[in-house]
């Protein structure tokens, strides 16, 4: 006798079914003293009981009723309740019985009429062993997909926290703040989620897709590491030769995290954020750099980013620019609409506009 039986709080529920009343008034007579016995006559009423009453953790059924067999009767309450152990009491029990009963109705044990008390209870102790067994596993599993659940978040949290300090690190040497990679992931996460809403096939798993965009979009512009304090913190316009450095940053940054990749393959967020920091200046009409890429040639969450980053760009006061309002910017946007842009994330980004803006109110630069 395992601890979960000698433990259990009340005593444990039993469902008896038969044709017969006599038959359970000697079942309850004779378990009651164990069990809650609650008892059926036919498999019709077994079935109508074990969905309104139950679940029941063992279920005892004749096999020979009207209606229907036990067999069919104990395939039915295994569609109710899969874990409930189903046992047969048969006064005929031959092989083709069992081999149905085992089969189709997943019968635990057999009992023979007339049986003996012993061996009755001896298979439902037995039964209902069986039953605490499988819910301690199942709970053991549970916890366990809870831990690692709590760990992979513990994880992700510190992998996040990693790749935001890096990537204000590259924002603390730009005229941009902490602030424009708070929003940047913001909006991001509103393409995104609209992208895959309207488009469900666009992706192999939305979710994730969302998630892996919101987390890696703020890695668009590490590579700004790599550029030098003259060019990044120039106050006026940049000369041809200083924008040819500054556009290096995109190569720059991709090239960051593929060593990352190398040392550590496998990492989604990585290989996203290696994306998007390749490809988040590429031009829908194939004007942008640094590989001239166009269409659907530049991966989605690039594309994202593009949009994202633009309208942040436009709508924040930078040391080389004013502000403009968001009215023009969205304009600006939907001017480059198939030119500059996804045609579909410039919908999208119209369709969730009343979020950017609460972004845009909620996140705004220190004064």
């Amino acid at each position: 006798m395992t601890a979960h039986y000698d433990q259990a709080a009340t005593k444990p529920q039993l469902l008896a079914v038969d044709d017969e009343a006599s038959v359970l008034g000697l079942l309850a007579a004779q378990l009651e003293d164990e069990f809650e016995v609650t008892t059926a006559i036919g498999p019709e009423e077994g079935i109508r009981t074990f969905r309104t009453e139950g679940p029941f953790p063992i279920v005892l059924s004749d096999y020979d009723m009207p209606a229907m067999t036990g067999v069919d009767m104990l395939r039915a309450i295994e569609e109710l309740d899969a874990d409930s152990i189903r046992m047969m009491v048969t006064g005929h029990l031959d092989l083709q019985v069992a081999v149905d009963a085992v089969n189709q109705g997943h019968v635990f044990r057999f009992l023979t009429k007339p049986w003996e008390l012993t061996e009755l209870r001896s298979c439902v102790r037995a039964g209902l062993e069986q039953y605490y067994l499988v819910q301690s596993e199942r709970d053991l599993r549970a916890n366990l997909a809870r831990r690692v659940d709590e760990q992979v978040r513990e994880i992700a949290s510190a992998h996040m926290g990693m790749i935001f300090a890096l990537s204000r690190l590259a924002e603390s040497r730009d005229p941009e703040t902490g602030e424009h990679l708070l929003r940047i992931r913001e909006y991001c996460r509103i393409l995104a989620d609209e992208m895959v809403r309207g488009h469900p096939d666009l992706v192999a798993d939305p979710s994730r897709f969302v998630e892996l965009v919101f987390s890696a979009s703020p890695l668009h512009d590490i590579g700004k590491v790599g550029v030098p304090d003259s060019i990044l913190l120039k106050p006026g316009r940049l000369e041809d030769v200083e924008m040819e450095t500054m556009r290096t940053h995109a190569a720059i940054g991709a090239e960051t995290l593929a060593e990352v990749d190398r040392e550590h393959p496998g990492n989604d967020l990585v290989t996203m954020g290696r994306e998007i920091a390749l490809g988040h200046h590429e031009r829908w009409n194939g004007t942008g750099y640094p590989q001239g890429l166009a269409g659907e040639d530049i991966p989605l969450s690039a594309r994202i980013v593009a949009v994202a980053d633009v309208w942040d760009a436009l709508t924040s006061k930078r040391c080389y620019k004013d502000a403009i309002p968001p009215a023009e910017a969205t304009d600006m946007i939907a001017e480059g609409r198939g030119t500059q842009f996804d045609p579909r994330i410039v919908d999208a980004f119209l369709a969730r506009h009343a979020d950017f803006l609460s972004v845009w109110r909620g996140i705004p630069d220190p004064e």
